[in-house]
Formats: structure tokens, sequence, C-alpha cells
């Protein structure tokens, strides 16, 4: 079975570094990061380098920090084009309901929370 390959887009970068270490060490590939909306939606279309020693590919998932620069909505809503196959997790502080419905509406599957 392929990994699955994710890409992270936190714009904290300590706590960047950690997830990409806790998913690296579950035995995924971790194929991108970024910090902002823009990088998201560049991750999603496979415009950035990749971590790994490939020139770019397109993330299974991406873990999006709901509070990142650029709004995490307006990257969903980039990415939520059908033409694009990642999956996106909202990583977030905390479990406001209406940010969490809002993400799920715009094509989220899913949320973690940080804590």
């Amino acid at each position: 079975m392929d990994k699955v390959r994710v890409a992270v887009v936190d714009d904290h970068p300590l706590f960047r570094q950690g997830v990409v270490h806790v998913l690296t060490c579950a035995g995924m590939e971790v194929v991108g990061e970024g910090a902002s909306a823009a990088d998201a939606i560049a991750l999603a279309q496979g415009r950035l380098p990749a971590v790994t020693t490939l020139d770019s590919i397109t993330p299974d998932v991406i873990m999006l920090d709901a509070n990142i620069p650029g709004g995490c909505v307006a990257a969903l809503r980039a990415i939520g084009d059908p033409r694009l196959v990642a999956r996106v997790l909202v990583l977030t502080m905390t479990g406001d309901e209406e940010q969490l419905r809002q993400v799920l509406a715009m094509g989220a599957r899913g949320y973690v929370l940080k804590g």
C-alpha cells in the first residue's frame, strides 16, 4: 500500500515541524509545508517544491490551520475546486462550533484540535 501523502500548512513553524515529525513517525509521507492560504493553494495544485526528493507532488491530504494568513476560508474556496484531489483537515485551537460548521460546509473533511 502506498503511503498517504500529506502537506502541513500552519504559520507557526515550531508547531508545523512537530506535526510533520508526528506524521512522518506514523508512516505518512510529508510532501510539502506552508505558512499561508497561498501556500495551501499552491500545495493543492502541486506547485511548491516537495519535501521529498521529488520535484513536486500533489498531496492526498492537506492539514490546514484555521487561522492562517490569507484566511482558511479563502484557501478552502480555492482548494475545493473539484478538479483538485486533496482532502483538507482543518487544524484548530478551539472547538468553535460556528467556525467548524463553516469549514465543513466549505469542503473540509474534518478537523483536528491542536490540543
